[in-house]
């Protein structure tokens, strides 16, 4: 009987510290979670501050190319590529891809479609044109189905970019890496299905030649040149916004400095070749109207 008292005293005082525990427990919950919106709450009004502060500064000067440029390059290649970094992005993307699971599903869904459709997409924009209905038929309906057929072929890769990168920006656990990454990419799929897409109307079927009867030697020759500058202004720019914003500051005086200067020498090698002289643009200018001022004021 004594052993019995003092065994029912014990269980009565763990009884009491567990309700206690239980309750410090609950407490803990409590305050984890004041802190994750605490933590929340500082990350919008840093975002919110740097905007305002972006805003207010007209002018930040930069330190001149020198030694110390190219000595940062190399540590701003190396955050660049660094496994763990995108292990960790990885990670993110797939959290947050989770999180957002129909949402997810619907732009996959939304990619796989067209990519199956693609060949049937192509087939009816060339079908959509004036040529291939008979006389008297033609409505303005069918050009704008042809404009969203374009849209919808430049779409598939540029959703999947900007959709990875609104998941890696909106991310709450992500690190710099993370959000730098998520800006980029946002960047490069708006780009892309903006530089892309236009490809898309100088088409052998698109809206340029087959709608508006353009000259079809010089929209084809537009065409290619634009694609090939896409494919590397794009992730010329993919680079450069990757090294700014969340990215270390010795990244945006390094890299993505030079890899904004090689991205404007493309635009102006762009625009040498598409209007120089002997550029099929120009020479089908020339050709029509030879005394326009477009003609005269060519230099």
């Amino acid at each position: 009987s004594r052993l019995e008292g003092a065994v029912r005293e014990l269980v009565s005082r763990q009884r009491v510290l567990l309700t206690r525990l239980d309750e410090q427990q609950d407490a803990l919950v409590r305050a984890m979670a004041d802190v994750e919106e605490a933590e929340r709450e500082l990350v919008a009004r840093s975002r919110a501050v740097q905007e305002r502060l972006i805003q207010l500064l007209f002018w930040v000067p930069l330190n001149p190319i020198g030694l110390q440029t190219f000595e940062n390059v190399e540590p701003a290649l190396q955050w660049n590529i660094a496994p763990a970094n995108w292990r960790a992005a990885g990670d993110v993307l797939v959290r947050e891809a989770a999180r957002f699971a129909p949402l997810t599903l619907l732009a996959l869904a939304v990619v796989a479609v067209i990519y199956a459709m693609r060949g049937r997409l192509k087939r009816k924009l060339e079908s959509l044109s004036p040529n291939e209905r008979p006389r008297g038929e033609y409505r303005v309906a069918q050009t704008l189905a042809a404009l969203a057929i374009t849209f919808a072929l430049a779409l598939p890769l540029a959703l999947l970019l900007w959709y990875s990168g609104w998941l890696l920006a909106g991310a709450h656990s992500g690190t710099n890496f993370t959000q730098a990454l998520g800006a980029a990419l946002r960047s490069a799929g708006q780009l892309y299905v903006t530089l892309y897409g236009f490809s898309w109307l100088f088409d052998r079927r698109g809206v340029a030649i087959r709608h508006f009867h353009w000259h079809a030697p010089t929209m084809l020759g537009l065409q290619s040149q634009l694609r090939r500058f896409t494919a590397f202004f794009v992730p010329l720019i993919f680079v450069v916004s990757l090294n700014s914003g969340s990215a270390p500051h010795a990244n945006t005086e390094s890299l993505g400095r030079f890899a904004f200067l090689l991205a404007m020498a493309w635009i102006a090698w762009f625009v040498f070749r598409m209007f120089r002289r002997s550029a099929p643009l120009m020479t089908r200018l020339f050709e029509r109207s030879p005394r326009s001022w477009r003609a005269k004021l060519h230099p």
